[in-house]
């Protein structure tokens, strides 16, 4: 690198204790601005740039980690080259954060207890509490209809305490019933 352009570079380089701060030319990235630096006809990340000249080429499908959260700075010693998905977890967004939980907002305890559905986390004490109280309320509902709980259908004789499809099944039962008292 030319010796004009590296001066350059260092002049928009203001030093603090903590950060070396990008002072020049920024580009927004959703909410946070990264310093942007032009070097043979390439606009570059400032802080890739000098990753790229004190440690050599970036590797192949990874990314500039800033180590201390501060999106200007160009400190060769507060960059690594990480994967995205490091660099997500790494970081404050919603992704990271829910990342960090290792319990539902009720306080039951993801490990042992985890289910994955539709990609996001599930208590499974929580999914069976919720099972529970819909199946309860449907039977109550049903009942208040005069429908039998298990099976939706209206009990066909007044009186009956159950539809057409359990009464079958406690016949079978019973029958079933009665030939292992015979068979011992």
């Amino acid at each position: 690198m030319a010796m004009h352009e590296w001066i350059r570079f260092w002049s928009n380089v203001e030093k603090t204790a903590a950060c070396w701060n990008w002072i020049g030319s920024v580009w927004k990235n959703k909410t946070l601005p990264y310093g942007r630096f032009w070097h043979r006809e390439i606009t570059w990340s400032a802080a890739r740039f000098i990753y790229s000249v004190v440690h050599g080429k970036i590797p192949e499908g990874l990314t500039i980690d800033h180590l201390c959260k501060n999106s200007l700075c160009v400190n060769p010693n507060h960059l690594e080259a990480v994967t995205m998905k490091e660099n997500i977890l790494r970081g404050n967004g919603l992704a990271a954060l829910n990342s960090r939980k290792n319990a539902c907002p009720k306080g039951h305890s993801y490990e042992g207890n985890l289910v994955i559905y539709a990609g996001a986390r599930n208590c499974l004490i929580c999914k069976r509490e919720i099972s529970n109280r819909a199946t309860a309320n449907m039977h109550k509902r049903r009942t208040r209809l005069g429908m039998c709980i298990h099976h939706a259908q209206r009990k066909a004789v007044l009186g009956r305490k159950v539809c057409k499809e359990c009464l079958h099944r406690e016949r079978i039962r019973g029958q079933d019933r009665r030939r292992r008292t015979h068979e011992s």
